[in-house]
Formats: structure tokens, C-alpha cells, sequence
């Protein structure tokens, strides 16, 4: 056993140890009859298998939870692969619809973990319904707490139902077309009246719910009704379904992507139709970036434009799933972001908390003096003498959170970890030296010559950001007009600035040298920078073009991406108004703020309070013990018809 394994052995029975303690002072604590109950309400259970079953209530699934996890299977494949031994009588013998109502929350069970409601609470009930054809099909009933659930377990559950509804001998769903008429009206109505995380388009409604095998319906959960479809043969209220939506929209629609990778690891036929939908989310995206934007919260950057983040993939000690890294410079000149806000980028998901990360590449600022600086540490620069931030710097994002999206990876930047690689293949030893360390400009240069590999990031420049007009057009300034001195290129300023320009896309850093009788462009490190250019020098020191000397290069931006503030707010502190108090119960008395005052102009409160009879020596009392306030006896009950009090207001 290694020493890590050990000493993770010794904190996880640190942890249970301390737990048992707790437990065991919370039991004391009940034992004094001071609470509603005399034990601790919350069960201890060893893993996620184990909560589950004790949830749902049905044995046998813990054990065969353990042994899909076994196998290897993930936590989605594990959900899917349960409601088949539903349908194989595994867990008992059920009628046709009770297997996939039974198969469907033991699926959204395993899927949440075990630890919400949604199981239960947010799956109503399953029906049968009738097409056309005189053919059965299955309804499933959803209502508002399916959100608690998240939008991959809301799309599964309509998978796992799918998954085993042939097996029962049930049809597909065949919609009439006011039903798909009144779903797209009734998510438009919702969306504007309790907002969604992801609105599809009409379009995507009707693609969903025209192909979707199974239908998903929900109790009324809003009290306005819909304005017309109303009374239909096959829909069972006029009112809004608030769960419905939520399936239908944050649920397949946003995650279409991850669904059709079950799909096809499972092989579950009728699915097809995912493709239109995930092609037409595609086309929309962008589009659609600030369609929600709120104002008054900033956007960092527009999707694939110049000095938008950089995409870079990897992790972090503090980075992972929907937390990705910033550079501290970066979050300090952008004034609105701390470590957790919340932000919504444009890829790969719809939300994620930034964290600092000082190992990615920083941002690069124009100065007031025309210079052109890049940023390593909040002590480089005044922000003071900063005019423009040109670029953000990148962006660390996990590779994690492409895979849970069900996102297309993107080509990420060029990066010393990738250039590491790539020595390490041409020498072991070479590579060692430099691990833990960036290479000066010119042992990079040497290295690339000698190992031919591509120049190292540090000193590669954002070629793919400009033209190849731009390009001839800069070779041949410098060719003409520029000159080394002391190790440094100057460059003579052109009248449009459009050296400036060039050299502010390609983000190669400078000064501007005003002293002289013209203004120069002072460049301190130019090597790799001629080079990239195909430009050496002659005998006599003057530049010219030299294609001999160009250096492999990769691109160091080939995707950038979009990013806004999220919802600030939410990380502060939320206070009701005025302050919640339950010594003085008023009920509905105090008006919509809970007033005592108000509530002193009522003759009569009604309040609802747990009467409890002793039946040992039949005291009557409100008390909220569990212990009785005469005689101690435990052996409490609450009689069927006295939850309701008048009490009556008498001033003293």
C-alpha cells in the first residue's frame, strides 16, 4: 500500500470517526425531548447505491447499482441499464405502466444521487394514453420540482421511459396537431413568464415534440391558462405545466448533445431526429449569445472575434468541472470578476465560476503612451496608464466539460505542455531540463532547429490573426525601412498606423521611441519574430527576405471565445423583508410582510398548529417537544382534527 493510499485511508476514517461523534451528540441532544422528535431524522448511508434504494424503497437495486458500477459503467449508463431489469421483473412484478414508473424514478434517482426530491416529487405519475390508431402510449407526468434534478437527468428519465417501452409492449407517441401547437405556445408562455435557462425555438419545439417516442405532459403548475388550444380531448388542463416545459426545453432541447451520446452507446432505435436538433442549436448559438443579456452585466467578449479569451485546455489545482481558470491580471483589469462569479462563456456549457489561475498566459494592454505590454502579475503596470486591454489572455477550460456537454472539441492553443511532448519524443533528457521551466528566446530558437519542433509558445505570435496582405505588407516595411541596433528592431511608424495596427493583432510586445527625430517602433527581442516573418540579414547587417530562416510554428488562438457576466447576485447575502420570526405565529394576518402590527387590527388569527394529546395523562398543549410538559411521557399524539386554532387577539 503506498503512502497516499494510506494516508487517504486514515482521513476517510477520520471523517466517519468524527461523524459517529456527532451523531451521537445530536441522539443526546433529542433524548432531552426538546425537539418535534427523539432520534436524528437523517439516515447515515455508505454510498450512493445504498440512498438510493433507501429512497425509492425497493430492494435489490443498492446491489445491482454496486455491481454496474463494477463493470465500469458510468453513473448515465448505470440509470439506463436499471430500468431494463425493471423490465426483465429483476426488483418484482409490477403491471405494465408501474415497470417503467418504477424504472424511470429509480433512474432519476441514481442520476441526482440520491440527495433531492425530484424522484419523487417531480415525477407525478405515468399514464396510458390512446392514438389514433387505437394503439397505447406512455404518459409521463412531470410537475416543478424535476428541476431540482438538472437538465441531464430531466432528458434521461425521457430516455430510460423510451428505453424499456417497446419491451412493455407500449407505441410511440403520435401527436395531434393542436397538441404540438399547444406546446409550443405553452413554452413561449412559461418562458415569459418564469424565464428558462435555454429557450428553444418554435421550430425545436415542434421537432421534439412530433418525434419524441414518449409523451411528456405535467401537472398545472402556473395559475394563468394559455390563451388559445384550450380543452383538448387529450390534455388534461388549460393551465400551464411548468415541469412539462422544463423537460422539454432545459431538458432535451439544451441537452441534445449529451442525449444522442447514450443514443448511440446504447443503441436505442427513433432517436434519429437529434441530429436536426442539435444541427439547428448550432446555427442559432451565436446568434443567440446575447439574445438573454440583462443590463447592467458586462460582456468580457464576443464569440470568435480578436482579443476574446483564448482557449486553452487543461486543469488546475483549484479548476475542474464548470470552474474554469483566468489569469489574476486579466480579472483585475476587467474590474467585475473575483474568484467564484459566476459567468455565462460561449462554450462548451451554459455556465461556470472563474477561478485564478497565473500559469496560463496573461493579458496584453496598450498603454497611454502607445506602448505594447504584456501582463504577467498585477505589479507590472499602474492600471492607471492602461488605455486598452487588446487581448484577455486565455482561458483554462477543462476538457471534462466538452465530454459532460456532449460538446465537438475545439482546436485549443498551442501550449508549453503540448511543446514539452513533442521534445520529449525527440529527446527524453532534453526534455527533463526544461519541465518546470520556460526556454530564453534564443535556446527556444536553438531548439527548434535542432530538434525540429515547432517554436516554443512563449515565443510564437498570432500569425493566424492576420492576412497574407497583411503579412507581405509588414515584410516589406521592415525590409525597406527597418533596422537592427544593439539586438533591437526599430521600425519607422507609417501615416495610417497601419504597422501599429499589424503588430497590435499579432501581439508581439514594443515601445515607442519618441526621442529620436522620427517615431520609432522598438521591438526588444525580434528574433522569433523576423523569423516568423521569413526576414534574415546580409553580410553588412541589413534585413532582407530569407525563407531559409522560417521556424515551425502552431497557432496559438485558433478558438476564442465569448464570455458575459453571469448572475453576481446571487453570491451575496439574501435578507427577507423584514425579518422572518416565528415566536408570534400570525398567519396570513400580517399581511404579505409578516407585520405584528398589522396583524393587531385582526380580532381573530387563524394559525395552523400541531396540537398533541399525551396519552398517558391526556395534557393537551402546542408544544413543539417531543416530550410531555405534565408528566415527561413520550407517547405523544396528534389528534386527526385539531390542526386548526383560532386564537383570539386580547391586548393586556
Amino acid at each position: 500500500m503506498t503512502e497516499n493510499l494510506k494516508s487517504k485511508n486514515q482521513y476517510h476514517e477520520i471523517l466517519k470517526k468524527g461523524l459517529a461523534n456527532e451523531l451521537e451528540i445530536a441522539k443526546r441532544a433529542r433524548r432531552k425531548g426538546l425537539d418535534p422528535a427523539l432520534q436524528p431524522e437523517i439516515k447515515v448511508t455508505k454510498d450512493i447505491a445504498e440512498r438510493v434504494e433507501a429512497l425509492i424503497g425497493i430492494k435489490g437495486v443498492g446491489a445491482r447499482i454496486r455491481e454496474l458500477e463494477h463493470k465500469g459503467y458510468g453513473r448515465e449508463e448505470v440509470a439506463l441499464r436499471i430500468a431494463l431489469d425493471f423490465a426483465a421483473a429483476k426488483f418484482g412484478n409490477y403491471k405494465r405502466y408501474e415497470v417503467i414508473e418504477k424504472a424511470v424514478r429509480t433512474s432519476v434517482a441514481i442520476l441526482t444521487e440520491g440527495v433531492v426530491a425530484a424522484p419523487l416529487d417531480g415525477i407525478s405519475r405515468i399514464e396510458v394514453g390512446r392514438n389514433d390508431d387505437s394503439t397505447e402510449y406512455i404518459k409521463l407526468f412531470y410537475s416543478g420540482p424535476i428541476r431540482s434534478a438538472g437538465g441531464t437527468a430531466q432528458a434521461l428519465s425521457v430516455l430510460a421511459a423510451d428505453y424499456i417501452r417497446k419491451r412493455m409492449g407500449f407505441a410511440a407517441y403520435s401527436p395531434r396537431d393542436e397538441e404540438i401547437w399547444r406546446y409550443v405556445l405553452e413554452v413561449s408562455a412559461y418562458a415569459r413568464i418564469s424565464g428558462l435557462q435555454y429557450t428553444p425555438s418554435d421550430d425545436e419545439v415542434r421537432e421534439i415534440v412530433r418525434n419524441c417516442p414518449i409523451c411528456i405532459d405535467g401537472d398545472p403548475t402556473e395559475d394563468k391558462e394559455v390563451d388559445a388550444y384550450k380543452d383538448l380531448e387529450r390534455v388534461a388542463t388549460n393551465r400551464i405545466r411548468g415541469g412539462m416545459v422544463l423537460v422539454l426545453t432545459e431538458g432535451i432541447a439544451m441537452k441534445a448533445p449529451k442525449l444522442k451520446r447514450y443514443v448511440e452507446k446504447l443503441g436505442i432505435e427513433g432517436w434519429e431526429w437529434l441530429d436536426r436538433l442539435i444541427k439547428s442549436k448550432r446555427e442559432t448559438k451565436k446568434k443567440a449569445f446575447l439574445d438573454d443579456l440583462i443590463a447592467g452585466r458586462p460582456v468580457f467578449g464576443r464569440p470568435a472575434n480578436k482579443g476574446s479569451f483564448r482557449l486553452r485546455y487543461g486543469r488546475a489545482r483549484n479548476s475542474g468541472f464548470a470552474a474554469i481558470g483566468m489569469h489574476p491580471v486579466t480579472m483585475s483589469l476587467l474590474g467585475f470578476i473575483a474568484p467564484g462569479t459566476q459567468v455565462k462563456p460561449e462554450l462548451p456549457g451554459k455556465a461556470a465560476c472563474i477561478v485564478p489561475v497565473d500559469s496560463i498566459e496573461g493579458p496584453v494592454v496598450k498603454l497611454k503612451n502607445g506602448d505594447l505590454r504584456k501582463l504577467e502579475s498585477c505589479d507590472d503596470i499602474d492600471t492607471a496608464e492602461v488605455l486598452e486591454i487588446v487581448d484577455l489572455g486565455e482561458v483554462l477550460i477543462d476538457y471534462g466539460d466538452f465530454l459532460e456537454t456532449g460538446q465537438l472539441l475545439k482546436p485549443g492553443a498551442y501550449a508549453h505542455e503540448y511543446w514539452l511532448q513533442e521534445l520529449e519524443a525527440k529527446s527524453k533528457e532534453e526534455a527533463s531540463i526544461w519541465r518546470s521551466k520556460i526556454p530564453t528566446q534564443e535556446e527556444a530558437i536553438a531548439l527548434s532547429l535542432r530538434y525540429d519542433l515547432p517554436l516554443h509558445p512563449a515565443y510564437t505570435y498570432l500569425w493566424e490573426d492576420i492576412s497574407n496582405e497583411d503579412r507581405k505588407f509588414l515584410s516589406d516595411w521592415i525590409c525597406e525601412s527597418g533596422a537592427l541596433q544593439d539586438g533591437k528592431l526599430l521600425i519607422p511608424d507609417d501615416d495610417n498606423n497601419r504597422v501599429i495596427s499589424i503588430l497590435e493583432d499579432l501581439l508581439i510586445p514594443f515601445r515607442r521611441d519618441r526621442n529620436a527625430r522620427y517615431c520609432y517602433i522598438v521591438i526588444e527581442e525580434p528574433a522569433a519574430f523576423l523569423r516568423g516573418l521569413g526576414i534574415g540579414t546580409s553580410i553588412d547587417g541589413r534585413l532582407k527576405k530569407d525563407e531559409s530562416v522560417r521556424l515551425k510554428q502552431k497557432p496559438k488562438a485558433p478558438t476564442r471565445i465569448g464570455m458575459r457576466m453571469g448572475r453576481p447576485e446571487k453570491s451575496r447575502e439574501r435578507m427577507m423583508t423584514p425579518a422572518p420570526h416565528a415566536i408570534f405565529p400570525v398567519g396570513e394576518a400580517g399581511g404579505k410582510n409578516r407585520s405584528l402590527k398589522e396583524a393587531l387590527k385582526s380580532k381573530v388569527i387563524d394559525i395552523e398548529v400541531g396540537v398533541k394529546r399525551c396519552m398517558e395523562c391526556g395534557n393537551v398543549s402546542l408544544s413543539c417537544y417531543s416530550l410531555c410538559d405534565k408528566c415527561g411521557s413520550s407517547n405523544l399524539k396528534i389528534p386527526a382534527r385539531s390542526s386548526n386554532s383560532n386564537v383570539s387577539n386580547r391586548s393586556s
